[in-house]
């Protein structure tokens, strides 16, 4: 394994009709194939994966069941919503890319996020899916330099503004999703001159919330923090 924490670390929560054993090899360089991209998961666009990815084999008879599967992804160049990271799983070498199971909460940090997933059954190839390096998306790349909302945390009760930049005459939609991938709000308006104000209703609770901002096909994700 290399110096920085990329452990799989899977626990069954429906027992496997067949006891065996499972092999897991860690490979520090990117997939051969990146087939079945993008794909789409609770309003989360995912367009590539991590430089890395793990091969988890059978060995014994070892079939049947679910499982939990958390992985580490510690270090990754350029994450700046670690919760919108989902875990990918293909069945080998060139094929394509898929979802298995349901996202869970992921943990930890921007810079050691624990990437989690519940319900997955079988074994193969799995890597994590991403929507925020930078690199990955020039269209995520233009409306991330021109979006932006604050005040970020943001106080229970105060205006949210949001700012975009050169779109003026043009509809956009922000969506705010809870951590448990529920749509709390979701308001569309067209751009004006001045950044807009939304209100959020007292009754939301305090926590971390993903905004996402759609504008025409462009798109980018945020992390919000209300108080």
């Amino acid at each position: 394994m290399p110096s920085s924490n990329r452990s799989f670390e899977l626990n069954y929560t429906t027992a496997p009709t067949v006891a065996g054993a499972l092999q897991v090899k860690y490979f520090n360089t990117a997939a051969d194939q990146q087939l079945g991209l993008p794909l789409t998961d609770e309003s989360v666009g995912l367009v590539g994966t991590t430089p890395f990815y793990w091969r988890a084999d059978a060995v014994g008879g070892l079939s049947g069941g679910e499982y939990t599967l958390k992985l580490a992804a510690e270090n990754i160049t350029g994450i700046e919503d670690y919760l919108s990271l989902r875990i990918l799983k293909r069945s080998g070498a060139g094929t394509a890319w898929q979802l298995d199971g349901r996202a869970g909460l992921n943990t930890g940090n921007n810079l050691t996020p624990n990437v989690i997933r519940t319900g997955m059954s079988g074994f193969s190839d799995f890597t994590i899916g991403i929507s925020e390096l930078a690199t990955t998306s020039v269209d995520d790349i233009f409306i991330r330099n021109q979006a932006r909302i604050y005040p970020n945390p943001l106080q229970n009760g105060t205006l949210l503004n949001i700012g975009l930049k050169h779109a003026q005459g043009q509809k956009c939609t922000l969506i705010l999703i809870d951590l448990q991938g529920r749509e709390v709000i979701r308001k569309s308006w067209t751009i004006g001159r001045t950044d807009y104000q939304l209100s959020l209703p007292a009754s939301i609770p305090e926590g971390i919330y993903k905004v996402i901002i759609r504008q025409g096909i462009l798109q980018s994700t945020h992390t919000l923090q209300l108080r």
